[in-house]
């Protein structure tokens, strides 16, 4: 990578001044129409998407691990089947 592209994807990569929030929205209205405001930037935007997706695989993963804990009674269920 040259220098000159280097600075130039360093200048785009912070395209917005320190302390602002930026914000990735989709919205489902009753009609079904969908509406998307997101940022212009499409690396911000993919960034932000990506921890969307990470977030809601987290939080799918935390609810599978109580669902399961509460269905096999977890460590202190686990403890009584050994007898302990």
């Amino acid at each position: 990578m040259s220098d000159a592209f280097a600075k130039q994807v360093e200048k785009e990569a912070s395209p917005l001044p320190e302390g602002r929030s930026v914000s990735l929205t989709i919205t489902l209205h009753p009609n079904g129409q969908i509406e998307f405001n997101m940022p212009t930037n499409s690396l911000l935007a993919h960034g932000l998407l990506g921890r969307a997706i990470s977030k809601l695989t987290s939080l799918e993963m935390i609810a599978e691990f109580n669902q399961s804990q509460a269905v096999r009674g977890g460590l202190n269920g686990l403890l009584r089947k050994m007898g302990g």
